[in-house]
């Protein structure tokens, strides 16, 4: 009797940490994958306020933009690439530039 309650408490230990071991690994899963997600998305975010930060401090040679092969160059050197769509509009003493890259959009006036 003494040997069969040993069994079950063993079995009952064995599948409690089984549980626990894979829950853990469940979590820390999700959490990698979430934190991939927020990477690539804050490296395309800081890719974005960089650029657009070069493009204020270069606006008298705005007009050198060039958007091709869904890649933005400035004076016929890589700026951004992989972008899904580039728009650029002058108004009286301000360009409104518009860009989006797979995860997000963003919207800027950079004063001449």
């Amino acid at each position: 009797m003494k040997k069969s309650f040993t069994l079950l408490e063993v079995i009952f230990v064995i599948i409690i940490s089984s549980l626990f071991i894979l829950s853990s690994t469940l979590f820390l899963k999700n959490m990698a994958l979430k934190n991939d997600s927020v990477y690539k998305k804050r490296e395309q975010h800081l890719d974005l306020k960089s650029s657009f930060v070069f493009i204020q401090n270069n606006v008298k040679e705005i007009n050198t933009l060039n958007f091709q092969n869904n890649n933005l160059y400035f004076d016929k050197k890589l700026l951004l690439e992989n972008l899904l769509s580039y728009e650029i509009n002058k108004n009286t003493n301000a360009y409104t530039i518009k860009i989006c890259l797979q995860l997000l959009c963003q919207k800027s006036i950079i004063y001449e």
